[in-house]
Formats: C-alpha cells, sequence, structure tokens
C-alpha cells in the first residue's frame, strides 16, 4: 500500500513544535493517534507525548508555576531537560500536552483563562534556541467550548453549578484568541500556528489533520493511520444533571468515585442502546 512504503530518509533540520492544546480541542484524540502510531511515524517526528508520560515533569511544573504554586526556574529547569533530551534528533520535534498553560477554567477553581500563557511560551523559545520552536493551537467556536469546559468541569472535578452559574464565575465568556494574540505578541507571530477545530470537520483525516498535515505527514500516511475512538465523551443533557447533583454532596471520596463510575457506566450503556 502507498501508506506503508518506507520514509523519506532525508535528513532535515531539528524543530521543535510544542503542541500546547487548547484544553477541549480533540487534545486526547491526537494524543492517542500518535502514541498508537509511534512505529509508523517515527521516521518523520520525535515525538514526546503526554499519554505516553513523556511530558509529565513538565507539565507538573508548569501546572504549579500557572496556578502560583510553583517557580519559574522549576519550568526552566524541566524545559531544559527536555532539550537535552531531544538533542541531536535528525527529525523534527512534536511535544504535545495541552496543561502546559495550565489549567482549564473551571478546573481545580481556575477562573482565569491562561494567565502565564505567554510566560511560558517564552521559556519554551528559550530553552530550545538556537533551533526553531513553534507553539501549535487549537481553538474552537466560543461557545461550543464553553459548554464542552462545563461538562468536563462537572464530570472531573466535582463542578455543581448550571452552565449559567459558571459562565458568571468566569466573567461571561473564555477569548481564547485573545491569549493567542497574547503569545504572538510576547514571542513573534511567526512562531505560533493556530489551527481551528472546526475546519478539521473538512479534513480528510478529521481531528487533528491540520496538524499533521502542518508537522509533515503526508496524506498518504494519514490514510493508513490507526484511529482512535471513544476518547473523553461529554456526558449528556440527562447524565449531566445527574452527575452535577451528585457533585452537590458532601461524599467520602471512596464512596463519591464508586458512584460517578456508576453514572459513567449508566451513560455507555444508553449510547451504546442507541
Amino acid at each position: 500500500m502507498i501508506g506503508r512504503r518506507p520514509c523519506d530518509s532525508k535528513i532535515r533540520p531539528m524543530k521543535t513544535h510544542i503542541h500546547c492544546g487548547f484544553h477541549k480541542t480533540a487534545s486526547t484524540y491526537l494524543q492517542r493517534v500518535l502514541r498508537d502510531n509511534a512505529k509508523r511515524l517515527s521516521c518523520y517526528l520525535t515525538i514526546i507525548n503526554r499519554i505516553e508520560l513523556g511530558t509529565y515533569d513538565l507539565r507538573m511544573a508548569c501546572l504549579a508555576y500557572n496556578s502560583g504554586r510553583g517557580k519559574a526556574s522549576a519550568v526552566r529547569a524541566e524545559l531544559d531537560r527536555l532539550a537535552q533530551r531531544v538533542a541531536g534528533s535528525d527529525r523534527p520535534v512534536l511535544i504535545t500536552d495541552e496543561a502546559f498553560f495550565g489549567p482549564h477554567i473551571g478546573q481545580d477553581g481556575e477562573t482565569r483563562l491562561f494567565p502565564r500563557a505567554h510566560e511560558v511560551s517564552q521559556m519554551m523559545v528559550e530553552a530550545f534556541a538556537p533551533h526553531p520552536v513553534e507553539i501549535l493551537l487549537y481553538t474552537r467556536d466560543e461557545s461550543s467550548w464553553l459548554k464542552s469546559v462545563h461538562n468536563q468541569s462537572v464530570k472531573q472535578d466535582r463542578y455543581s453549578g448550571s452552565f449559567e452559574e459558571f459562565l458568571a464565575e468566569i466573567g461571561g465568556g473564555a477569548d481564547l484568541d485573545a491569549v493567542t494574540a497574547r503569545i504572538a505578541a510576547t514571542i513573534g507571530p511567526e512562531r505560533v500556528q493556530v489551527f481551528r477545530l472546526e475546519d478539521d470537520r473538512s479534513h480528510p483525516f478529521g481531528s487533528g489533520g491540520a496538524l499533521l498535515d502542518h508537522v509533515g505527514i503526508p496524506r498518504e500516511v494519514q490514510q493508513d493511520l490507526k484511529r482512535a475512538s471513544g476518547i473523553n465523551q461529554s456526558l449528556d443533557a440527562r447524565h449531566l444533571r445527574i452527575m452535577r447533583r451528585l457533585n452537590g454532596l458532601a461524599l467520602p471520596d471512596f464512596l463519591y468515585g464508586r458512584m460517578r463510575r456508576g453514572v459513567l457506566r449508566l451513560q455507555r450503556r444508553a449510547r451504546a442502546r442507541s
């Protein structure tokens, strides 16, 4: 098959692509595709993937820094270690983790929209110098993104409020374009590449396709990649209401965890029957 022919053996200068999300833009789907097709893609990219714990130490340092509990020096130290790890790669590097810019709004009580994203981006550029760094970001329609983030907060963070209450707590909206503009103003627009999740609907690969194009994965290779399925599905309206009520109860963690798993299991069964 065309997609199984040997990789292009041409040596290309190292360039580091750092995919930083945003949250709720099919990041986990993309990461599973990269993991499940790692051998096939290794001829084109050196991949450091959150889902394989390749970014764990840097992820934790970034979360602490973005939340005000950690220092910039800890982030720089982990970036230096990661840069040393990929030094000498004869392929472009793709690093992917949506938590580099901190928690999403609603996660761990966060109400700010990635306030230190531009600072972390600058540290990334400095850590990998003199090799070029490019920050890759997916955005999506603000209304659908906010609904997805609220759903995730209910599902994962024991948030019990309605969508309207959620909006009130975060100030009424979330402008991801303003975050990307702040990053571009800090490190230069030539170092920032933004994709829209909605545009991938018309891409032959689907979610993540534009990013795969951008980092040099040929279309004939993409068509043979194993797809991921059932990734982090949102709660439907009925089970969202049930989970919100559950979150409002002062249950001990072990009992809450058991009941939460029960709600998720009920939704999976309901979807299987439909």
